[in-house]
């Protein structure tokens, strides 16, 4: 996205601390989970509300870069950054959100440094809530599902030990720079153990309390590895016209999903020879079912931006992008 124009004899400085502003909350907002429609957005707001309408964005997967075309009397300044950490994390996407209202919605915007060191402490401020809540809370979602399927006490307690196991390898993986492929893989192998084991023991004639429908621990462990964020942002970024975004996000969700593909089949075959081609169609609707749940929140973000005016500086540059052509 760009914005046709100059602005000439625009002060070196100012011009580097307003990129550098743009640039850092634009590395933010899609590793934490936005979309890149919402971030194109909110950096021209950023460069507009100080006073830079000759501006011109663009975003990857992996990175972000922002120029500024300073008129024919000045050399026009370009800077990327790399976004390597991509999470889900919306309180700090909030805040950032917070800090560009603030910015964009005053008259005379805040101190460009201020706001600088305010985006810093944002991004470099402890998360709210401690690892094992996060864990916690994965156990109980897990335990919540298999709750649906009217099961005994002890299959419920088996499902959230078992999310908690994948939790802990997922993290530990993610740490030791294991691919997301392979990570979701040994979290599958680690809860399709466990449903297995039970099925041995009733093989030998071991009957567990409560443990007559181990099926659903396999099904609380695809709940809770389905990249689900993952394929709707995808979605996202297809339907707001940013393909290469999209395609890559989507090949991350398609190697996640093959993950979970592998570990559907490994537990298929103590049922069925086929197991490998009975988990391809629901790999298909998995997809299939997150690209429709994710037009329709696109549709949703973009009413909500349009009404309230959000993506005005967007809206703008491609009118005089396209008054250019």
């Amino acid at each position: 996205m760009s914005v046709v124009g100059g602005d000439d004899q625009l002060p070196q400085r100012h011009a580097r601390l307003v990129i550098d502003l743009c640039l850092r909350a634009g590395e933010a907002m899609p590793a934490n989970g936005a979309s890149a429609a919402d971030v194109v957005a909110t950096v021209l707001r950023i460069s507009d509300a100080y006073g830079i309408s000759a501006m011109h964005v663009d975003i990857t997967f992996t990175s972000i870069m922002v120029s500024i075309h300073r008129g024919m009397n000045e050399d026009p300044m370009s800077v990327m950054r790399i976004a390597r950490v991509r999470t889900t994390d919306y309180t700090r996407l909030h805040d950032v959100y917070l800090l560009i209202d603030e910015i964009s919605g005053q008259d005379s915007p805040v101190d460009v440094d201020d706001a600088r060191e305010r985006l810093t402490s944002m991004l470099t401020s402890p998360h709210p809530y401690r690892r094992w809540v996060v864990t916690a809370g994965k156990a109980i979602l897990a335990s919540g599902v298999v709750v649906m399927f009217d099961v005994s006490f002890v299959l419920v307690l088996v499902a959230a030990a078992s999310a908690i196991i994948s939790d802990v390898i997922t993290r530990r993986l993610a740490k030791w720079s294991v691919p997301g492929f392979f990570a979701q893989m040994a979290a599958a192998v680690a809860t399709t153990s466990i449903a297995v084991f039970i099925f041995w023991l009733r093989s030998v004639g071991i009957e567990l309390p409560g443990s007559n429908q181990p099926t659903v621990i396999v099904i609380a462990g695809i709940i809770m590895l389905l990249s689900g964020i993952g394929r709707s942002a995808s979605a996202r970024d297809a339907i707001d016209g940013y393909y290469v975004t999209a395609t890559a996000r989507g090949m991350e969700v398609l190697m996640l999903t093959l993950g979970l593909a592998v570990y559907r089949a490994l537990y298929g075959f103590m049922d069925s020879e086929y197991a490998v081609t009975e988990a391809l169609p629901a790999m298909v609707v998995a997809l299939a079912t997150g690209i429709g749940l994710a037009a329709g929140t696109t549709i949703g973000g973009f009413a909500a931006r349009r009404t309230f005016g959000l993506d005005h500086q967007a809206m703008l540059a491609g009118r005089r992008t396209r008054g250019a052509r």
